[in-house]
C-alpha cells in the first residue's frame, strides 16, 4: 500500500474496520483519518462515537474525540472528553496522552483557562519517559491554523512533544514562563 495514497489507505481502513469492528485504537484512528485527510466529519464523528462505545475506557480515543470537537468549536463538550481522557491516562500511566490533551487545552483556551491548561502542560512535558507520537502534517495544520496568536510557539511545542527539541527552547514565551514560574511556586 502506497503511504501516500489516500484511497489506498481508505480502502485498508476500510477492510480493517470490517474486521475488527469493536477494535477502539482503530476506529479512533480511521476517524481521525477521515478528519484529517478526507474532511469526512460527519463520518469521523460516526467514528469516533463507535470507538468510544467499544471501549469507554481508552484514553486515546476519548483524546481524540475531545479534539475534534475542540476543531468543530463544541468547547465544553470537548473539554469534558479530554476531562475523560485524562482520568483513564492517569490511572494506566498514559502521560503522553495527558501531554497532548494540555497541548489541545492551551490552543483551544483563553485567560485563566489558558494559563492553567500551560502550567498543566509543563507538568505532563517533564512527567512523560518517551516522545509523544509525531504529530501528522494534518493535525499540525490544523492546530496552527487555530493558535493564531502563537504559531511560532505551537511549532516549538510540537517539536518539545516529540522529543525533537529540549524544553529549555520555549524559555522565550512570556505565557510560558509564567506558567512555569507558577509551577515552581507550588
Amino acid at each position: 500500500m502506497d503511504k501516500q495514497d489516500p484511497d489506498a489507505i481508505l480502502s485498508a481502513y476500510q477492510a480493517a474496520v470490517s474486521k475488527y469492528p469493536e477494535f477502539s485504537p482503530l476506529l479512533s484512528n480511521y476517524a481521525v483519518f477521515l478528519t484529517d485527510i478526507r474532511g469526512d466529519h460527519d463520518a469521523a464523528e460516526s467514528f469516533y462515537k463507535r470507538a468510544i462505545d467499544a471501549d469507554p475506557k481508552h484514553a486515546y480515543s476519548l483524546g481524540n474525540y475531545g479534539e475534534f470537537l475542540l476543531y468543530r468549536s463544541e468547547h465544553e463538550r470537548g473539554f469534558d472528553f479530554l476531562e475523560r481522557s485524562d482520568k483513564v491516562a492517569k490511572d494506566t500511566g498514559g502521560f503522553n496522552r495527558m501531554a497532548v490533551n494540555d497541548i489541545c487545552r492551551a490552543i483551544y483556551s483563553a485567560g485563566a483557562d489558558r494559563h492553567a491548561a500551560l502550567s498543566r502542560l509543563h507538568r505532563s512535558l517533564r512527567a512523560i519517559k518517551a516522545p509523544c507520537p509525531s504529530w501528522s502534517q494534518a493535525e499540525q495544520k490544523r492546530y496552527l491554523a487555530a493558535a493564531v496568536a502563537d504559531r511560532k510557539w505551537l511549532a516549538k511545542l510540537i517539536d518539545v512533544s516529540e522529543g525533537k527539541a529540549r524544553i529549555d527552547k520555549l524559555d522565550d514565551w512570556p505565557e510560558w514562563q509564567e506558567a512555569s514560574s507558577d509551577m515552581r511556586r507550588r
